[in-house]
């Protein structure tokens, strides 16, 4: 405890920022951050107890334990835990049902109202990406695994990021509008293709039939649309949907990678008689 307490001594004489009239320590390095927590955790935020409230300006919450990295929290069931932002925003991130990546030191004092709360330190609680929650990050070391983690997070972060851009410049008129799946549709690609419990269906886009084919007929309706994971790394199918024509061609599907679709090979540089490569046409 006496190692916890010059620690934060120092760090907040070098720190500036303020929460709630509560000093929070400058992020002194993940090395350091793992080494003076007493737990580490990925918890999901259940409820604020609001009949429980500290001097230290701390809030009681009761959380479910998802994956304890450090300590001996036990994981699969709710405690409760005394919660301080460290980030100095005005909001509390812990919004019911919110997934955090928390760093946690034991009661400092008998009075305290939970067995364990976050350290007064920047990154002490970080809103990570809340799915894959289930499983233990990968990665052989603490480090490792709360690197993976905040990888994740970036990405999902970003994800968000451009889907909330791109629908503030559709309100602005300064995009194109691309229609929505209908909802029968919606329904039957889910029944026919499936749905993984990390993915999210995407429309790529909508477009018109040039001529005709067993697929259509020229000027039928037709859209594009894909099933991804959340970060959108991943593609589990791929198809597109005659919506005048009521008719379906999978381009791709997982599992069945070779079923669909034709194979070619693409020539990049074509060899010359001689041996040397021409120039791309």
């Amino acid at each position: 405890m006496k190692k916890i307490a010059l620690f934060l001594i120092t760090s907040i004489i070098s720190s500036s920022a303020v929460c709630h009239g509560v000093l929070i320590a400058c992020f002194p390095g993940l090395d350091e951050l793992i080494h003076e927590a007493d737990a580490i955790v990925i918890l999901r935020v259940d409820s604020h107890l609001s009949n429980y409230w500290n001097s230290n300006s701390y809030r009681v919450y009761e959380c479910y334990i998802h994956q304890t990295l450090k300590g001996e929290i036990p994981i699969n069931q709710r405690v409760r835990l005394q919660l301080l932002d460290t980030h100095g925003s005005s909001v509390s991130p812990f919004a019911d049902g919110s997934t955090h990546l928390v760093f946690l030191v034991k009661k400092q004092t008998p009075n305290e109202q939970a067995d364990y709360g976050n350290l007064i330190i920047q990154g002490a609680n970080i809103l990570v990406a809340p799915f894959d929650k289930e499983k233990m990050p990968d990665g052989k070391t603490v480090k490792e695994k709360i690197q993976s983690l905040l990888t994740r997070t970036l990405e999902y972060n970003k994800k968000q990021y451009d889907k909330e851009q791109a629908f503030l410049h559709k309100m602005l008129g300064k995009t194109r509008t691309v229609p929505a799946i209908p909802r029968e549709v919606r329904d039957y690609l889910i029944k026919e293709l499936g749905l993984s419990s990390t993915g999210n269906l995407a429309l790529v886009g909508s477009y018109k039939l040039t001529e005709n084919s067993k697929f259509g007929q020229k000027g039928d309706q037709i859209i594009h649309v894909i099933q991804q994971d959340l970060f959108g790394g991943r593609l589990f199918w791929s198809c597109l949907v005659n919506l005048t024509g009521n008719k379906i061609q999978i381009l791709y599907r997982a599992g069945e990678p070779d079923k669909f679709g034709v194979i070619k090979t693409i020539r990049v540089l074509q060899k010359t008689q001689s041996g040397a490569s021409s120039p791309p046409v």
